[in-house]
C-alpha cells in the first residue's frame, strides 16, 4: 500500500461507486488453472478458511475434504470436482482498494487470493456483507452453484460458532 499513490475507499459505498473493481473482478475470473490453492502456492488462508488449521491444497478433493471434515461433518457436503478453478481475491472489501489520482483503482492484498471456484469470491463478497451484484460483475450462479456456495456460507458460519468457544 506504501507503494501505491492513492487513498483508500472509506465505505461500501465507495467501494460499489467504484466500477473498475466489478471489471477487474470479472477479468480476473477469466484466469483459471488446473488446480485449486492459493496464487503462487504455498498455505490457503484467510475468511474461508480456519485460522491456524490452513492447508496447502493441490486438489479438489483436498478442498472438499478441508471443509467437509472440518466444517461441513453433518451437513450436506462441498463437491467441486466439476468446477473450473477461476483467479479469487476473496479479500475485496473497502481497505484493499486504493482511488487512484488519474480516477483508476488499485486492488491490494493478495494474500488470500487463489485459484477455487468462483462462487469462492461470491461467498467472500457475501460474508463481507458486500452488494455482490453491485461489485462484482461475474456472471450470476446457477443453481448448482449456489447450492455449493450455501455450503460454503455455512462451513463459515459454522466456523465463527467454533471459534467463539475456543
Amino acid at each position: 500500500m506504501e507503494f501505491v499513490d492513492g487513498e483508500p475507499l472509506n465505505s461500501t459505498e465507495d467501494l460499489v461507486a467504484c466500477g473498475g473493481i466489478a471489471k477487474a473482478l470479472a477479468h480476473l475470473s477469466q484466469i483459471r488453472n488446473n488446480q485449486p490453492g492459493p496464487l503462487g502456492g504455498g498455505l490457503a488462508y484467510g475468511l474461508l478458511w480456519i485460522e491456524g488449521d490452513w492447508i496447502s491444497p493441490k486438489s479438489a478433493e483436498d478442498v472438499e475434504t478441508y471443509f467437509n471434515t472440518r466444517q461441513l461433518k453433518r451437513h450436506e457436503k462441498l463437491n467441486i470436482q466439476d468446477q473450473p478453478f477461476n483467479l479469487c481475491h476473496l479479500d475485496v472489501v473497502p481497505r484493499n482498494v486504493l482511488k487512484l489520482g488519474n480516477g483508476s483503482s488499485c486492488l491490494l492484498d493478495w494474500a488470500s487470493a487463489g485459484f477455487y471456484p468462483r462462487f469462492f469470491e461470491i461467498c467472500a463478497l457475501r460474508l463481507n456483507n458486500i452488494h455482490v451484484n453491485k461489485v462484482c460483475s461475474i456472471e450470476a450462479l446457477i443453481q448448482q452453484e449456489e447450492k455449493q456456495a450455501r455450503l460454503l456460507e455455512k462451513a463459515y458460519y459454522l466456523k465463527e460458532k467454533h471459534a467463539q468457544y475456543v
